[in-house]
């Protein structure tokens, strides 16, 4: 209820004030008004209405409006329905066609939405036109006062509907700067348009006026800029209809009202267009300023380290721009210390090349990005694993070659992950009670030392190892006197073989003796004379002497072994020692005894 009465109060004040033109200054139109500054508010109540009750009652009280207007302004009473008619139909048109259009509450917030209001209001204006013509074939020259109506209703809808529709104004626009620039444009507005229109009166100079259009477009907002506008259409109208100013010698007031409303109308194109176009950059750039700082805000926040690089073009060093907090505290460094650094620098020389390697790869454009685990040196002297990725940001090329380009780097501590997976690493492939190798990890040795064996002609030598009286110990003692016992037999053997040899843990108190690069047997019967002697000292656990000895099966691997059947040929030979007495290591027909 509320804005239907503020509506009217508009309409009316708006109808009246287009009729003054018509009363004051315009009687060889026959009454027409030459300014309709009603018709950009109908349309702007007509694209209110939600409901059908709503658009019957602001129809009546347009029709209603307007009628009374013009009877009270001299318009014949025949004629007013025609006036009220031609309203209506302007409303009601130039509201659907932006509803069709789909132009949106506020339009005037783009080039194509402002491209959707000037549709409408043309649309809008040569409906009312026609109807208008139509319906009151009274005036002498009817096809000129028609265009004269769809003149005066084009300007008049754009105006109304582009300060309706930029109100209110960004808090940018209205700040006390751009208030006082305001008040100096109007202060210039007002001289110009006195010495354009009354000082030079009669001189073709309207151009004069187009830099202080163009000062509102450029400097002061979409709101202001349409402000302005109805200003200088209201002050061109009004002086021209007077007689003054640069259209006053160009025949009839049709003619001259013709020419200053054509002049308006594409000035406020020109200005509107530029304003609009002002508007979507700052909107665009302060998008880019939001987006920049969220970024930012992201970046500073994340707890993963984020570096900016600079690579020189050959790659050998790298500068850092810019780098976040979590960076210095990944790198245990003061941020002023990592920012203007080598980043190369700081990691380990071990992965220097493979990092520089991806560094340069995304430079290049050969790859995408670039991802994977480096170590950095932290301060102490230690090194910290760090999970890298590395990607683009800004890449300038000359032919192939890369010029400084910027990449961005993402690192997160990877250290415990990496501790985790050598640990994996080591369970999976050594024995958990004594740290040797075990069986995966045993036939892997056996194999490189069978290839090997296949190319210098050497030979491998296996010692399958078993404890004598193992299970008295375990049964007398207990598991924890076992284990410890099987822990100090590896250290014995770990002692007694070469720095090539594997000694592994198959399970129980089973142990495994790899020995590749063995001349012959001879060889082989040396090796396992030393080991028996080795293991023939007392093996005390504590201060318990326990009485266990070692028998052993021995064999040399042939051309065509692989590392399972010298495994099983070893075993086969250990249990032949348990058999004809324990105490000793057997080989395919020899026997190495314990000493005692």
């Amino acid at each position: 209820m509320r804005s239907t009465v503020l509506f009217l109060v508009a309409f009316t004040a708006a109808a009246v004030l287009g009729r003054l033109t018509a009363t004051t200054a315009a009687s060889a139109l026959s009454g027409l008004s030459l300014v309709w500054p009603a018709a950009g508010v109908a349309v702007l109540w007509a694209t209110q209405v939600r409901r059908p009750r709503q658009a019957l009652a602001a129809a009546g009280l347009m029709a209603a409006s307007v009628t009374v207007v013009n009877v009270l302004t001299g318009i014949p009473a025949s004629q007013a329905p025609a006036f009220a008619a031609s309203n209506l139909v302007h409303a009601a048109v130039g509201a659907g066609v932006l509803c069709l259009l789909r132009a949106g509450p506020r339009p005037m917030t783009s080039v194509r939405g402002a491209s959707l209001v000037l549709v409408g209001s043309f649309a809008a204006a040569a409906a009312g036109a026609a109807v208008l013509f139509v319906a009151t074939p009274v005036y002498v020259d009817g096809p000129l006062a028609a265009f004269l109506v769809l003149v005066r209703n084009l300007v008049s809808t754009a105006l109304v509907l582009s300060v309706a529709w930029t109100w209110p104004p960004k808090a940018s626009e209205v700040v006390a700067a751009r208030r006082a620039e305001a008040a100096v444009l109007l202060a210039a507005t007002v001289a110009g348009y006195w010495l354009v229109f009354l000082v030079a009166d009669g001189l073709n100079i309207a151009y004069a006026t187009i830099p202080l259009t163009l000062w509102a477009a450029m400097r002061l907002g979409r709101f202001l800029t349409s402000a302005h506008l109805v200003l200088t259409w209201s002050a061109t109208v009004t002086l021209t209809v007077l007689g003054h100013g640069p259209f006053a010698g160009a025949g009839s007031p049709t003619t001259r009202v013709l020419l200053a409303q054509g002049f308006l109308a594409v000035l406020a194109l020109v200005a509107m267009s530029v304003a609009i176009s002002r508007h979507e950059r700052e909107e665009l750039l302060e998008a880019v300023r939001v987006s920049e700082a969220r970024a930012r805000r992201s970046v500073d926040t994340a707890f993963a380290g984020h570096v900016s690089l600079r690579l020189r073009p050959d790659g050998t060093t790298t500068e850092v721009r810019t780098a976040n907090p979590a960076t210095a505290t990944l790198l245990r460094r003061a941020a002023g210390e990592v920012v203007g650094s080598d980043w190369l620098a700081l990691v380990h020389s071990d992965d220097v090349r493979e990092v520089r390697a991806g560094l340069v790869a995304v430079a290049s454009g050969r790859a995408a990005s670039w991802e994977g685990d480096a170590r950095v040196l932290l301060p102490d002297g230690t090194a910290r694993w760090l999970h890298v990725l590395v990607g683009a940001d800004l890449v300038g090329r000359d032919g192939d070659a890369v010029r400084g380009a910027r990449l961005t780097v993402q690192m997160v501590d990877a250290t415990d992950r990496k501790d985790a997976e050598q640990r994996l690493t080591r369970l999976a492939l050594h024995d958990e009670l004594t740290g040797l190798p075990n069986r995966t990890l045993l036939l892997d040795r056996l194999a490189q030392g069978l290839a090997g064996a296949r190319r210098d002609g050497s030979s491998v030598g296996v010692l399958f190892v078993d404890l004598d009286r193992f299970k008295a110990v375990n049964d007398t003692f207990g598991h924890q006197t076992g284990d410890e016992l099987l822990v100090l037999v590896a250290r014995r053997l770990c002692e007694a073989v070469r720095p090539a040899d594997t000694v592994a843990r198959l399970g129980g108190d089973e142990f495994v003796v790899c020995c590749p690069g063995l001349a012959g047997p001879a060889d082989a019967d040396a090796f396992a004379a030393r080991l028996m002697e080795r293991m023939a000292e007392p093996l005390v656990v504590g201060r318990t002497a326990l009485d266990v000895g070692v028998s052993g099966g021995l064999t040399l691997s042939e051309p065509d072994d692989d590392p399972q059947r010298l495994l099983e040929r070893a075993d086969a030979a250990m249990y032949r020692a348990k058999r004809a007495g324990r105490g000793r290591i057997t080989r395919e027909g020899s026997v190495v005894p314990a000493p005692r």
